[in-house]
């Protein structure tokens, strides 16, 4: 009862519009995913500061790259999170591909989420497992995902029940909405509230952000 309380409250929180992350479709609210397509061997995709072939390059994709997750969608342009920040790539040279997905809900399988000040992070594995690194553990800390649900009409938000031992021991409540995470240039695609028990009657409550880790860029 405690959990869901304090996870009602924590929904309300840092929260920013959805309309930042929303694709030429107004009614999509879904993730797109998708891999580096037409680039040859030996050539990378350039990621641009705009939606723009003028714009300052920001970093570079291999071929076959991926899943990539775009946010949205702007005169043939995709915007990715790229190096801690967002950027562009033309989908001339993207193809979607499809992602495991967590349970019945559109969030996919490896999901990431993170928080700063205090350092968190907790993925979400496509094979039931969630495994929470706290700054505050001595060891990272696995546990089962129990439930994943959509909220009723509301299939942005997903309430998921963490268990350990075959008890509940916490609630994730992910939201997609844009989230910066108050130390890098960032939005990143969905906003997380945690509340975990993480043993001798203590309770983690943590608020961040989530994404799936994109490709690692190519260092030049």
């Amino acid at each position: 009862m405690r959990l869901t309380y304090v996870l009602t409250l924590l929904a309300g929180m840092t929260c920013l519009p959805f309309a930042a992350l929303a694709h030429e479709d107004p009614f999509d609210f879904g993730s797109k995913y998708y891999q580096v397509s037409g680039v040859e061997d030996g050539d990378t995709l350039n990621v641009r500061a705009e939606a723009t072939a003028r714009s300052d390059t920001i970093g570079e994709l291999a071929p076959g790259a991926g899943p990539i997750e775009v946010l949205a969608t702007k005169d043939g342009w995709g915007q990715i999170v790229s190096q801690e920040r967002n950027g562009w790539v033309s989908l001339k040279f993207l193809k979607e591909v499809d992602v495991p997905l967590l349970g019945e809900t559109s969030l996919p399988g490896g999901l990431t989420c993170f928080g700063t000040e205090p350092f968190w992070g907790l993925t979400l594995g496509a094979d039931g497992t969630a495994i929470l690194d706290d700054i505050i553990l001595d060891e990272p800390t696995a546990f089962e995902i129990g439930s994943v649900q959509s909220a009723a009409a509301r299939f942005h938000v997903t309430w998921i029940k963490l268990k350990r031992d075959v008890e509940e021991r916490g609630n994730a409540l992910i939201r997609r909405s844009a989230c910066s995470d108050g130390m890098s240039d960032a939005l990143y695609p969905y906003t997380a509230d945690i509340s975990v028990d993480i043993g001798q009657d203590e309770q983690r409550i943590v608020t961040g952000c989530c994404s799936l880790p994109g490709p690692e860029q190519v260092q030049r």
